[in-house]
This record gives structure tokens, C-alpha cells and sequence, in this order.
């Protein structure tokens, strides 16, 4: 049961990105700019990929801007020697960013680079109500577990080409940056010592590798709804 939700405060920064300190999980790789990070950073046990399960072009109805929907599958996979505890909804996106390419994507070339906030949905969950099997997934070395969550990108159209965070046609690649703690008030430490025996906690964000996916000219243009 996901006891989050993602409120729509979207801050969006398009074009060139100077700085590492710019760079939307440079805490994660100090000093490395995202993409090389990836690659030139020891593996890390827990990997996460995304693919596109379904998707559907829409038109907002406050705004009639014009929006690519995508339901993504987010896929993690063990990669390390032990068994590893992961939060089952781990499915919140809190940063993403989106680039033409991985080199431009490398050299901090971005089309769309955008932070997300969440907040608690009704009653939040209490650290002394959490149980592996419950709210959590032990996933064994070379396993893997799934998770889906939704994601709206803006398309250029010829009534909202004033907008620079708009994507054209064509071929780009998608990054996100997921939250897996629940509980941002308190310290995953004290369970993770509880559940040592079961497993290792893991309560970083993690980065997913990058993943292109494409834009055609939307055919038809339906009111933006939930995916089903």
C-alpha cells in the first residue's frame, strides 16, 4: 500500500547545464557528471531500469497544453551477493531529466530537467508498523522485482511553441531519480539493524540507466486521464 503521492509542484530547467553543483543527483555522484557517473562509479548492488508499458498522447483541459503520458514499469534488479530489502511502492519519481542524447545528456546538455515533490497521503506510515514481507520485498542476488508508476512529459504543438520545456519529434532518452525510504522523518538505521538477519535495507535514491523512447506527431488528442 503506497502511503505517498506525488504532488504536482514541477520545477522545470531546460537547456545547457553549467555546474556539477546544477546537476540534478550530483550528491549521489559528487564531482562526476550524471551519465559518466554511471559508468565510471563502482556497480552498485541494486540496479533500476525503466521501459514503457504504455503510453498516450493527451491535452490538458485547464491548460490545453499538450502532453506525452507514460506508464513506465520500473524494473530493480540484485546484482550484489546478498539479499536486499526493497520498499514495494519505490515507484515515486522525484527528479528526472531528458536529453536528444547520452553524449549530450553527458556533457549536461538537457531538454527537460525537472524535480518533483512528495508528500504523505492520508496517514503516513510509523516506523514501528513496518514488516519485511508487509510494505517491503527481500529480493534474492539475481532476482528481480517490479514496480510501475506514470510519468507526463509536454510535446511541442503549434499552440504551445512558446514553451521551452516542450520536446520535439523524435528519438530521446529519459533518466529518472526514484525514492526509496518512505519515512523522510525517520533514520532507516534502527531497522535496517533489526532486519540484518533477512537482509540489507535499502533506502538510497536510486538512478535508473537511461532510456530512449520516442515522440511521434500525437494522432488524436483526448483529455489527460489516469492510464489504465
Amino acid at each position: 500500500m503506497n502511503m505517498l503521492k506525488r504532488l504536482i509542484a514541477l520545477i522545470m530547467f531546460c537547456g545547457t547545464q553549467e555546474g556539477i553543483s546544477q546537476m540534478p543527483f550530483a550528491h549521489l555522484y559528487p564531482g562526476k557528471q550524471l551519465i559518466a557517473a554511471l559508468v565510471m562509479q563502482p556497480k552498485l548492488p541494486l540496479q533500476l531500469t525503466t521501459s514503457v508499458v504504455k503510453k498516450q498522447y493527451c491535452k490538458s483541459e485547464t491548460t490545453g497544453k499538450i502532453s506525452l503520458q507514460m506508464k513506465l514499469q520500473l524494473r530493480y534488479v540484485n546484482l550484489g551477493g546478498q539479499p536486499l530489502i526493497l520498499y514495494k511502492s519505490s515507484s515515486d519519481i522525484i527528479e528526472f531529466i531528458v536529453g536528444r542524447s547520452l553524449d549530450d545528456m553527458t556533457a549536461g546538455q538537457f531538454e527537460v530537467r525537472a524535480t518533483q515533490t512528495i508528500v504523505n497521503d492520508g496517514k503516513p506510515l510509523h516506523v514501528d508498523d513496518l514488516q519485511p514481507n508487509k510494505y517491503f520485498e527481500v529480493i534474492s542476488p539475481g532476482k528481480s522485482f517490479k514496480a510501475k508508476t506514470e510519468l507526463f512529459l509536454e510535446i511541442l504543438s503549434g499552440k504551445n511553441n512558446s514553451s521551452s520545456s516542450a520536446l520535439i519529434e523524435g528519438k530521446h532518452y529519459l533518466q529518472i531519480k526514484v525514492l526509496t525510504w518512505p519515512l523522510a522523518d525517520s533514520s532507516p538505521s534502527n531497522v535496517r539493524d533489526q532486519w540484518k538477519n533477512i537482509g540489507v535495507l535499502w533506502s538510497d535514491n536510486i538512478v535508473s540507466i537511461p532510456m530512449q523512447f520516442t515522440i511521434e506527431k500525437p494522432p488524436t488528442l483526448p483529455l489527460c486521464t489516469a492510464i489504465n
